[in-house]
Parts: C-alpha cells; structure tokens; sequence
C-alpha cells in the first residue's frame, strides 16, 4: 500500500530516486523495478510489477471491440516501460515520458493505494487545489461514509 506524497529532484540523466518508504514496500514484495506509463490525466502511473499484471489480465477479460478499450490499450498500455531501481534506489524516467508529463525538475510522488502518481510538481500544486474545491462541493464521500 502506497500513501503519502515526497518531492525529489530529477538529475541530469533523467532519473530520480523513489520516496524510501515506497521502494521498502516494493523490496517487501520483491520487487527491484517498476511499471510507468502515461496516463490520461497528465502524469504517470508507477505500478509494481504484480499490479501491473493484474490490469493486463483483467483487460485481457474486457471486449476487445470497445472502443474505450482499444483507447485505454493504446494510450495507457503501449507507453507502459519497466523501470529498474538501480542501486541507489533510482529510475530512469524516460524522455517520452518525461515530456508527456511535462516533468523538469521537481518530481513529486504520490501514493494513492496500489500504485503511484508521479507528477511535475508544478502540475501537482496545480491539481491538488482542482481536488481540493471538488471535495469541499462534493456530497458523495458522505454517501460512502468518508
């Protein structure tokens, strides 16, 4: 379980060390590597390898004829890389990905239960106050008991 946000600092070769607390839960599981992909909403998703095979299963299970499917395979799926973490508890953030992101420097991760956000931080600031005015109009999470 992933939870929390840390901010770090992407070096000059485009890699970044993942938050302490994350790499144990992934070297808990025995997981030296990540799976990063795009995702709509303008960052990206880390998935550890377990989780990652559990969409791929679970889209393998869907129609492959909707159109939303083929959307999410082709967006999601075709830009998905394994990320060793090397020694020092980094990856290497491709460029692609980099870009989509729009991730220059500052790169902060969230932890949002089975897998990770992984955001521009500047975008962050940015979205984390969208979130914030939708919670506090939202009647929805008290229907959930949250």
């Amino acid at each position: 379980m992933f939870a929390g946000h840390f901010v770090n600092s992407l070096d000059s070769k485009g890699r970044v060390s993942i938050p302490s607390s994350f790499r144990q839960t992934l070297t808990t599981k025995g997981f030296n590597s990540i799976i990063l992909t795009n995702h709509p909403d303008g960052c990206l998703y880390a998935y550890p390898p377990d989780e990652w095979n559990r969409i791929l299963k679970r889209l393998s299970e869907l129609p492959q004829s909707k159109k939303e499917i083929k959307a999410y395979k082709r967006f999601v799926v075709s830009s998905a890389v394994e990320c060793q973490i090397d020694k020092q508890g980094r990856i290497l953030i491709p460029h692609y990905h980099r870009e989509y992101a729009k991730i220059e420097k500052e790169v902060l991760f969230a932890g949002v239960g089975a897998f990770i956000e992984v955001w521009s931080k500047s975008i962050w600031d940015e979205e984390i106050m969208k979130s914030k005015k939708i919670l506090e109009e939202s009647e929805t999470l008290a229907e959930f008991g949250l």
